[in-house]
């Protein structure tokens, strides 16, 4: 009885790793907490009476086929490629995500979640460990051993194999904790920068962008999973502009949901007076919802892709965002600023200005570092990016999707 509660609070701690133990957001109210948990009781009850949103026959197209998993725009775009290079597909979409394509199977993992004593529990638990300091408590109501539902739906239609580019997000965390607990061969392929604070890997395979990425997995804990460096593929069909790239003067402002409003419009300002020969392009994040300054140039992160801000500037200023790693792969200088007070753990959160690959801006040295460069008029040397991009000046760089497709089909057929 002991080992069964202990194995069921350890998987759910599994599958909430990085909500459980990030800090960074901001923390809820106690009002916010207890409106979210009166909420959810209300909802178990009703889905006890209702029937299953899912369609069964849809079910079986996944039946030994090798899924790509997918539940955002970045996560269908990284894998995207693989449509056409590996035989025999489907995309199983999470969260209610379709990009508009027939070759997918949409999932809604929660609608017969109902009432549960150990989800309370749990819930519980939780709260305590955190001393109620939660940032997000919709998210352990939700999906609450939501890898449960994802057994059952492998066991009766057992794909042949996996692909995952998010390995932190609950829903997409279940899929993997399943696909382990059957034995299902699942890759996960990064798409994005990682930190010590992501959870272990699960996954039989992963295929990872450099060395960085394989240092914090490791440190992290990897778990019998195959590790191999195949480098970012995202800088393939960019290829061309890349080489030809030609220093512009322009500068980005990346700001992100954690980011302060007030200090993004201060840094803009003082851009603005200080160097206006130079175009100030501002990008907030997609899901940015905070009203901003009317800046003159704004780049909409929903319609354009990052690599095409990126082509149109030779300096980025951005706080903690992965996107500073994209620069320098293309050849545009990558300053880290902080946009207001970050916690401890938040600081330099991807190591990218203690490993070298980014300048470190401040409001006292920004002026100075950004007019070194534009008297330069020099691009950031991409080699710098390498100990991050394990294509960088290797022979398959700019050929990263080949690489990544040809590991896939051994592994799928090993």
């Amino acid at each position: 009885m002991f080992w069964r509660w202990f194995n069921f609070l350890k998987i759910n701690y599994n599958l909430f790793y990085l909500y459980i133990n990030k800090s960074f957001y901001k923390r809820e109210s106690l009002f916010t907490i207890i409106r979210n948990c009166a909420s959810f009781i209300i909802n178990d009850f009703r889905n006890i009476f209702k029937s299953d949103n899912n369609n069964p026959d849809s079910f079986k197209n996944i039946k030994d086929k090798n899924v790509l998993v997918i539940d955002s725009l970045n996560n269908y775009l990284t894998l995207k490629f693989l449509e056409d290079r590996i035989s025999n597909n489907i995309f199983l979409s999470l969260r209610f995500f379709n990009p508009g394509i027939h070759n997918i199977v949409v999932l809604d993992q929660y609608s017969l979640s109902g009432f549960s004593l150990k989800k309370w529990f749990f819930f519980l638990v939780v709260f305590l460990k955190k001393r109620g300091d939660l940032n997000n408590s919709r998210l352990f109501l939700k999906y609450f051993s939501l890898h449960e539902r994802y057994i059952k739906l492998f066991e009766n239609f057992r794909p042949k194999s996996i692909i995952i580019s998010n390995d932190h997000y609950p829903t997409s965390r279940a899929v993997i904790l399943a696909a382990k607990e059957l034995n299902i061969k699942c890759v996960y392929i990064q798409h994005a920068s990682v930190s010590p604070l992501f959870p272990p890997l699960e996954n039989s395979h992963a295929l990872l962008y450099g060395q960085f990425s394989e240092n914090i997995y490791r440190k992290i804990g990897a778990r019998q999973c195959d590790i191999i460096q195949v480098g970012m593929h995202q800088f393939d069909r960019w290829s061309q502009t890349i080489r030809d790239k030609k220093f512009n003067g322009h500068i980005g402002i990346a700001f992100n949901t954690f980011d302060s409003i007030e200090a993004v419009g201060q840094l803009y300002n003082k851009l603005k007076e200080n160097f206006p020969l130079s175009q100030v392009i501002v990008r907030p994040h997609p899901v940015e919802k905070r009203s901003f300054p009317s800046f003159t140039k704004v780049s909409d992160a929903r319609k354009e892709n990052p690599l095409q801000f990126l082509s149109n500037i030779d300096v980025l200023i951005a706080g903690n965002s992965s996107l500073l790693l994209e620069a320098a792969c293309m050849k545009v200088w990558p300053v880290q600023f902080e946009f207001g007070h970050y916690s401890k753990e938040f600081k330099d959160y991807y190591k990218f200005v203690e490993k070298g690959l980014a300048l470190d801006g401040t409001l006292d040295n920004i002026e100075s570092l950004i007019s070194e460069i534009l008297e330069k008029r020099e691009l950031y040397d991409r080699n710098n990016a390498s100990f991050y991009d394990a294509s960088v000046g290797k022979d398959f760089e700019y050929h990263v999707q080949d690489n990544i497709s040809k590991i896939i089909k051994q592994i799928i057929e090993a």
